[in-house]
């Protein structure tokens, strides 16, 4: 199914005015005037062209005006109006006025509102990187007047900007930065948004309980503060409640929250469209439930109510979904026909991720035309993901850009304050210095006996932190140099002489043929003798070679002994080649010191090494089933403490479980991330 609808954007709440019965002279520029066209221009119940009259009307009558605060008020009032309409072309020219106006009066709180104005328009417009330039400067200006409340709604529009590209964490960054800015005020409704942006961005990042929290407590907010019924914020909760289930395919609760929703009062007499969407997104549970009693009534309904409110994209959005119900039902013919609809209804829309959505769907539904379908797909997800990853850029650019701005205003600050403060101190100086040089000469010998005395001191320390230094260094060499005898060397030599062990159970000419091949082995063996002495500091470790084959060949050599059954499992999804050196060199250390323990003292007839990717850890278990040990009563030998030692250098976790006559387990958690 198509990703199901989120209603996280709050509504746009128009003031709605009785209009006066009185006769009004429409040619007339009172501010009676004024004040009724805006009232005109607001009401929903009249026509586009007349609310387009009169604000233009509006327009002219403030023109007219001192570019005074009410001035400017009037005019964002015309803003609103143009917005609500919508109509963008006017919008703009309102509001760059607005940003002409606001600086010629150096009024700061109308610019930085007439700044987010304009980011508000980008926004609509889709252009999240210009959005975010207006935003920025709108922010600093916020800033400086320490108005959290202005600040928190601010970031909600960062975060919806942010939102629009697909960047998630972005957003869900600015939510909890608008989050804690509105935390002092008594914004309820931008809290509750906050909130319900930050479920959004949550549950499309996976985090399902995380968004179920950040829900749940936008739903707090909606009982325990009145809303006008009108805004339907309950019915947006619980279907986005709903929402997280569907992803968690928790079905039965998706159903239940989505039915919730459609209960609400008024809900669709009030907000026809977020209904059609809440029956979308029930009908998408109830398919993925695989309960086809209300389908595929349900789309169909949906449908309806989207044809009747011309909204194209979610029409898109039904018809891809009824072409999956369909093609599971194998009806192959009505889920091509629906899925060419979509694509059709898709270029109509001019909306890149339904035209991807229906692409995808006719290609599964058309396997004859799949590949060139799958092709035009791949094609222009390519060009979307380039274009997010550039608007991402610019966004980092415009951010970057402006704090550097920021941060020359206040240095040019900090700058002629400090000049102040060097003229002072330089006057003082001069005055103290004058003093200084008097003194200086009386105190001058004293000084030097005393310097020297201290210079003596700190050779002797200096001395002391030498030879502390060098003896700790001693010690550590040591331990290194030991540690890697025992667990490399020696290890090798006991394989080896554990392989050569056959000659004396066969001594046909093909055993001794084979025990000679070991001869190179012990010829390596003295090369890393050679390279231990002649480097001390390197600890030598194939760390280039397949790590998943020397795992094998250390397995594979003993598996050679006839009395000893090895098995050995590591989890494909563990990508070695990103994970550190210094991890797998100790790994490989632990698992060849274990597997050598096991041969030369637990007398085991099966092991079993596995290596599994657990969430964001690698985990090693070595289980045999030989004699045991007494772990309160046997002390730990060298294999023990270098693996508990190289356990510890990867910061992870070492657990072993023993007892006589049940065999040992050694377990190990390693964090990778």
């Amino acid at each position: 199914m198509k990703k199901y609808h989120f209603l996280y954007l709050l509504f746009f709440a128009f003031l709605s005015f009785s209009c006066s019965k009185k006769k009004l002279d429409l040619n007339s520029n009172s501010n009676d005037s004024l004040s009724v066209y805006l009232e005109i221009a607001n009401d929903d119940a009249e026509s586009h062209k007349k609310r387009m009259e009169v604000t233009e009307k509006a327009l002219r009558i403030i023109s007219s005006q001192e570019n005074d605060s009410m001035y400017r008020v009037n005019l964002f009032k015309v803003a609103n109006r143009y917005f609500n309409m919508p109509n963008w072309p006017n919008y703009k020219k309102t509001v760059e006025l607005l940003v002409e106006k606001s600086e010629i009066s150096k009024d700061n709180e109308s610019l930085a509102k007439a700044y987010s104005y304009m980011g508000d328009y980008y926004f609509r417009n889709t252009k999240a990187d210009s959005s975010f330039l207006f935003y920025k400067k709108a922010e600093r200006l916020y800033i400086e007047q320490k108005n959290d409340a202005k600040l928190g709604k601010l970031y909600i529009s960062f975060s919806r900007a942010h939102y629009m590209i697909n960047d998630y964490g972005g957003s869900e960054f600015m939510a909890v930065k608008a989050l804690k800015a509105l935390k002092n005020t008594k914004d309820s409704v931008s809290i509750f948004e906050t909130y319900n942006l930050l479920g959004v961005n949550a549950n499309l990042m996976r985090q399902t309980d995380e968004s179920l929290k950040y829900h749940k407590k936008a739903l707090a907010i909606l009982n325990k503060y009145k809303f006008p019924s009108s805004f339907q914020l309950k019915s947006l909760s619980y279907n986005n409640i709903g929402t997280v289930y569907i992803t968690s395919g928790n079905y039965d609760q998706a159903i239940k929250y989505f039915k919730i929703s459609l209960a609400q009062k008024d809900h669709f007499l009030n907000n026809p469209e977020s209904y059609a969407r809440t029956l979308d997104n029930l009908a998408i549970a109830l398919f993925k439930k695989r309960d086809f009693t209300l389908l595929p009534d349900l789309f169909y309904d949906s449908i309806k109510i989207k044809d009747s409110l011309n909204l194209t994209s979610g029409i898109v959005t039904s018809k891809n979904n009824l072409s999956e119900y369909y093609l599971y039902l194998k009806d192959t013919l009505q889920a091509k026909k629906l899925a060419q609809e979509s694509l059709k209804l898709s270029y109509k829309s001019n909306i890149p991720e339904d035209l991807l959505y229906s692409l995808k769907r006719l290609a599964f539904s058309d396997p004859k035309n799949a590949t060139n379908h799958f092709e035009r797909y791949n094609h222009l997800n390519d060009s979307l993901v380039v274009e997010e990853r550039k608007s991402r850029n610019r966004i980092a650019r415009i951010e970057y850009q402006t704090d550097e701005i920021i941060l020359e205003k206040n240095n040019a600050v900090a700058q002629k304050w400090i000049f102040f403060w060097l003229s002072v101190s330089g006057l003082l100086l001069a005055f103290l210095i004058f003093n200084i040089r008097i003194q200086r000469s009386k105190k001058r010998e004293l000084r030097l006996i005393k310097n020297q005395q201290y210079a003596n001191e700190e050779i002797y320390r200096l001395i002391l932190d030498q030879k502390i230094r060098f003896e700790e260094g001693r010690q550590k060499e040591k331990k290194r140099i030991s540690k890697e005898l025992h667990d490399g060397i020696m290890n090798k030599l006991a394989s080896i002489r554990l392989n050569l062990f056959i000659l004396k159970k066969k001594t046909d000419p093909e055993t001794i043929e084979e025990s000679l091949k070991y001869i190179s082995e012990i010829q390596n063996i003295e090369k890393e003798i050679r390279n231990i002495a002649h480097d001390l500091a390197d600890e030598k470790f194939p760390i280039k070679d397949d790590y998943s084959g020397l795992l094998n060949n250390l397995v594979s050599d003993f598996k050679k002994h006839d009395f000893t059954k090895l098995h050995l499992e590591v989890d494909k999804e563990i990508n070695w080649d990103i994970i550190p050196a210094v991890i797998k060199m100790n790994c490989y250390r632990i698992l060849q010191e274990s597997i050598n323990n096991i041969v030369k003292h637990a007398n085991a007839t099966n092991v079993v090494i596995e290596i599994l990717k657990i969430n964001s850890n690698i985990e090693i278990l070595v289980k045999d089933d030989g004699c045991g040990f007494d772990i309160s009563k046997t002390t730990m030998g060298i294999g023990l403490k270098n693996i508990k030692s190289r356990t510890a250098e990867i910061g992870a976790e070492l657990y072993i479980t023993s007892s006589d006559g049940l065999g040992t387990s050694i377990s190990i958690k390693i964090p990778i991330a």
